[in-house]
């Protein structure tokens, strides 16, 4: 098999559903260095991350997937990253809380 480099995850958990997700629609993944974090603190940090591979028959499709992919998370870090500013303390506090955490006034639009 041929394979080509198609992503680097941040952590186990992300590799292993991408790969799911690209097993799912046909794209064999295959990955790699998914056990180094045992080697934490003794290798640089870059190599610890798990690389995901496909067949190059597939990087096509599966960069597709990729694209898709990232875009639904700077979506999800946009819509995290949502503040409103009290207006009694200046203090910062995320849009799902109604009142602020620093003097309890209450959000007003």
């Amino acid at each position: 098999m041929n394979k080509t480099l198609i992503y680097i995850a941040e952590n186990f958990a992300e590799a292993h559903m991408i790969q799911a997700n690209l097993n799912d629609i046909g794209i064999n993944a295959i990955l790699s260095g998914e056990h180094l974090t045992s080697a934490l603190g003794e290798l640089p940090a870059h190599i610890l991350f798990t690389r995901i591979y496909v067949e190059q028959k597939d990087y096509s499709n599966a960069k597709k997937y990729i694209n898709q992919y990232k875009q639904a998370q700077k979506k999800s870090v946009k819509k995290e990253l949502s503040y409103w500013k009290c207006f009694n303390c200046n203090e910062l506090i995320p849009e799902n809380f109604t009142n602020c955490w620093q003097c309890n006034m209450e959000y007003k639009q």
